[in-house]
């Protein structure tokens, strides 16, 4: 009877851990060098990752989460370089989950997910090899791994290298991470200080434009979003000006993405615009590593896609508790039969209320995007 349940409790194991790491039957299509994306609006809902709906209201002409969150004003400030390494959205993505924890904590929860962290650890969140991970990822297994795995600490900008458990590398900056370290590259962390992602809401609508309104009642009550362009060889040049120029020339390879933070917006002469934060560093145009981008035009398919992420101290009751009894497989092993027959019914009643919802309501959150 022992055996038979710990049988049975290793299959459950199995079974969820397939779910986490991708059991993906489709083929799926990568955007090199960003995020990838579905071919339609088929993009996935499960449990942790949902749409973005907000009873409507008004919003100002003007709105800056500078000025409204002035306590989490050092992360603000924090412009990553993500070099040579073209993974923009990792770093777009966890500054983005940093801002939103400030925010949730009144400005006294200061914590900087490490880029570093994620890009050399997480197997399941790139469509690359392990020595590629700079050229293709997927955004929503990444969410699915933040939720389970979580990330440590580490400084990203490239004014401070040494700060958190794992600061950004050069290595990583020149676009060739090293391989992942489970233990804390800093010295003064003894032990990991990891942080998760509780859930995330999106919009997203290719070929057209997403309701810019639910995006900016989203950043006036959590904080900075995640978005993405297409960036150009002119967008490159960008000095301070409402960018608003319509190409077809992308920069580097076709559909390159580039991922940024959305921080608020504004109107200069009548003409409304998106603020945004790119991850070129400080010294890429003249507003310190910050953009303006006109706004309802979709420019540069600016308004086609917006992530919105929710960060966690700890990780979801569920995963703890398939965590425990993943612990107390391992420990009855060596256990006297009665004993192992009461461990293993603790386990079945640990993973009872685990699974994640797969049917077809709730398409696969590790399904790709792409626009």
């Amino acid at each position: 009877m022992a055996i038979i349940l710990l049988i049975n409790v290793f299959l459950k194991l199995l079974l969820l851990e397939c779910l986490e790491q991708v059991c993906v039957s489709a083929e799926q299509k990568s955007t090199p060098g960003g995020a990838s994306f579905p071919p339609d609006f088929g993009i996935p809902r499960s449990p942790i990752i949902d749409f973005i709906d907000h009873p409507d209201t008004s919003v100002p002409d003007r709105f800056d989460v500078r000025d409204k969150w002035p306590k989490c004003g050092s992360l603000f400030d924090q412009i990553v370089d993500q070099g040579k390494c073209q993974m923009s959205w990792v770093p777009a993505l966890l500054s983005t989950m940093s801002d939103r924890l400030c925010i949730q904590s009144n400005g006294t929860d200061i914590f900087q997910y490490s880029v570093e962290d994620l890009l050399t650890c997480c197997s399941t969140c790139f469509n690359a090899k392990p020595k590629d991970i700079c050229q293709s990822g997927w955004i929503f297994r990444t969410i699915k791994y933040l939720y389970s795995k979580g990330c440590t600490s580490g400084e990203n900008a490239e004014s401070s290298n040494s700060g958190g458990c794992k600061s950004l590398s050069e290595q990583t900056r020149n676009g060739e991470p090293p391989e992942c370290q489970d233990k804390c590259t800093n010295p003064e962390y003894k032990t990991s200080d990891k942080r998760y992602c509780g859930r995330a809401t999106y919009l997203y609508n290719h070929p057209g434009i997403i309701d810019t309104k639910q995006v900016q009642i989203e950043v006036m009550k959590n904080g900075p979003m995640t978005m993405f362009i297409n960036a150009t060889p002119s967008f490159m040049n960008y000095t301070d000006e409402i960018f608003d120029e319509e190409t077809d020339e992308i920069l580097g390879r076709p559909n390159f993405m580039q991922a940024v933070r959305l921080f608020g917006w504004g109107n200069e002469n009548g003409t409304p615009y998106w603020l945004m934060a790119n991850t070129w560093g400080r010294n890429w145009g003249r507003m310190g590593g910050l953009f303006k981008i006109a706004m309802t035009e979709n420019v540069l398919h600016v308004e086609e896609f917006a992530l919105a992420p929710f960060p966690s101290k700890k990780a979801s009751a569920k995963i703890r508790e398939r965590k425990r009894s993943a612990r107390l497989l391992v420990e009855l092993a060596a256990a006297p039969s009665a004993q192992k027959m009461q461990s293993c019914i603790e386990v079945r009643d640990g993973l009872d209320d685990v699974t994640l919802s797969t049917g077809s309501n709730s398409p696969d959150p590790t399904t790709s995007l792409r626009p």
